[in-house]
């Protein structure tokens, strides 16, 4: 016996804290006996997050694992809507059989199945957690939301609908004798016009911090009600809208025990105004012990942006060791101001989650470590970028998605990824052969690309890109049967540490879907390969 097998099983407990299951499972459950009693026999919780897995994978934790113990899963996380898809095709939701299940983590999941979940973990008693992504734009806003508040235990909730505009709805005010969500925490990327995020605080009295996006579309009118937040701690808004409606919003909060606020704002210069944020915090928050606030935008002039930054530095802002920083970079025909807030630090840094950038009618969107290039309109850009004054404005060091919206020069997308030495998710409109020129494009693992890829083409990237791990494209419908076939042979020669684990084929139509398994069925691989419909994407499945 080694002195690590000596270790009690206490400890073998707080290590497998640190893993989910399915990897504490594969790494300890066949060394010996004791170790497969700690999985088996014993007490132990499981946390269970099921990634890209081969289909033979998946089936063993299912048969081994996962199905003898669903009343011991506390933590379950599914990766994609493929893996969703798998799992509860296994294991329907059933709280006679997950009644310990706490937490639940969702991404990419398709609306119509939240909404068909949500009312089952209605039922669930000790449901607490749920964070979720979803897919396609929402045209159910109020019903998920509703679902949301029906939910009896939920303390927190972290929700992203996938979405560039605001989706239109409206929840009916609450009745007098409402009961209110229990939801504490709530945070949510979904973009919210203040009427209808006030809407939804009228139903969560007992929050105490909150994270949200703020715009204000065309069709937005009236004004904003009281909300009595008597709980709230902690308020986070990434602001779309002028400071004047900002300033709306949050003079309706009741909130008297505030203790933190984070305001990020893109572009809007009046965010500057230190007088009306100091009146806005001694009326509205005298609790508060932390503002940060983080502001991006362009000048013309230094003296535009000079004078606003001098009143943050009035007695107000120093009594409570309040200090902001700044910088400011030439790009083109502007001066870009970065603001920000650096409470308790000494040194002068300015680091903000969000930098949007306009460059020649394209925008450049940096949302902590994710960048999205995009236009105002369908056309091609002809925009050709500074990389290396971007560079000064963009910690391009810390990026690691890029999704490009509109069909951008690819020698702008080559540049910017060579100097994002981390990028290891791409997506992009159009396709080229000159992207397999990249410099770091081993650190690249998913691939989502719009371009109608040719047999060629496809062979070229699958040589180029040899850590590819997730490949999403568009396919020249002529080429389809030679792409598959290639695909296949590549997965099935695959090495251990060069793994495919997910190929699906986007804008997939029904003859399409045919197509793919006429193919699978004629070279004999139904046994191994399978092809799978979800929303607008076939997946091959192994």
């Amino acid at each position: 016996m080694t002195s690590f097998e000596r270790l009690s099983n206490e400890i073998f407990y707080e290590i497998f804290e640190y893993l989910d299951i399915c990897q504490a499972y594969e790494i300890f459950a066949y060394l010996n006996h004791r170790f497969r009693y700690l999985f088996v026999e014993s007490s132990l919780l499981y946390r269970i997050k099921l990634d890209l897995l081969s289909n033979q994978s998946f089936q063993q934790y299912c048969q081994h694992l996962i199905s003898p113990n669903k009343h011991r899963i506390i933590s379950l996380r599914l990766v994609n809507p493929f893996t969703i898809d798998r799992y509860f095709t296994f294991f329907p939701l059933d709280h006679a059989s997950l009644f310990n299940l706490r937490s639940l983590t969702l991404n990419d999941i398709q609306s119509d199945k939240l909404a068909s979940l949500l009312t089952l973990l209605a039922t669930f008693p000790r449901f607490v957690s749920l964070s979720c992504t979803v897919e396609t734009s929402v045209r159910n806003l109020e019903t998920i939301h509703q679902l949301l508040f029906a939910l009896p235990v939920l303390k927190y909730c972290n929700m992203t609908i996938k979405q560039r505009f605001p989706v239109e709805f409206v929840l009916p005010n609450p009745a007098k004798d409402c009961q209110p969500s229990s939801i504490e925490h709530f945070i949510s990327q979904t973009r919210y016009t203040p009427m209808q995020l006030s809407n939804l605080l009228l139903r969560m009295s007992r929050i105490t911090h909150l994270s949200c996006r703020v715009l204000l579309p065309y069709w937005v009118t009236g004004s904003i009600p009281s909300m009595h937040l008597p709980h709230l701690k902690h308020l986070s808004i990434h602001c779309h809208i002028s400071f004047i409606q900002c300033e709306i919003l949050l003079y309706a909060i009741v909130a008297d025990q505030l203790e933190v606020l984070h305001i990020r704002a893109i572009s809007v210069s009046d965010y500057l105004k230190a007088n009306r944020w100091e009146q806005l915090i001694t009326i509205r928050f005298p609790c508060l012990r932390l503002f940060d606030l983080q502001y991006c935008g362009s000048f013309y002039t230094d003296d535009e942006y000079q004078p606003l930054i001098d009143g943050f530095k009035s007695r107000f802002w120093m009594e409570r060791n309040w200090s902001f920083a700044h910088r400011c970079y030439r790009y083109k025909q502007s001066t870009w101001l970065l603001f920000s807030s650096i409470n308790g630090s000494t040194e002068n840094n300015v680091d903000l989650e969000e930098i949007v950038v306009f460059d020649s009618g394209a925008r450049i969107d940096v949302q902590s470590t994710h960048m999205t290039l995009s236009t105002q309109n369908q056309m091609k850009s002809t925009c050709v970028f500074s990389i290396d004054q971007l560079a000064k404005i963009i910690p391009c060091e810390r990026l690691t998605h890029l999704t490009v919206l509109n069909d951008f020069p690819i020698e702008d997308i080559i540049g910017l990824v060579n100097i994002s030495q981390h990028i290891r998710s791409l997506v992009l409109q159009g396709y080229s052969s000159k992207l397999l020129s990249l410099e770091n494009r081993n650190n690249i693992q998913q691939m989502i690309l719009r371009g109608n890829l040719t047999f060629h083409d496809v062979q070229s990237l699958m040589e180029a890109f040899r850590y590819l791990k997730c490949l999403k494209l568009t396919v020249a419908e002529n080429d389809l049967e030679l792409i598959l076939r290639f695909l296949i042979r590549h997965i099935k020669k695959q090495t251990e540490h060069c793994v495919l684990h997910l190929v699906g084929f986007l804008d997939a139509h029904s003859l399409l879907v045919r197509r793919l398994r006429k193919v699978i069925d004629f070279e004999g691989y139904a046994n191994s390969f399978t092809i799978e419909s979800i929303s607008d994407t076939a997946y091959l499945r192994w």
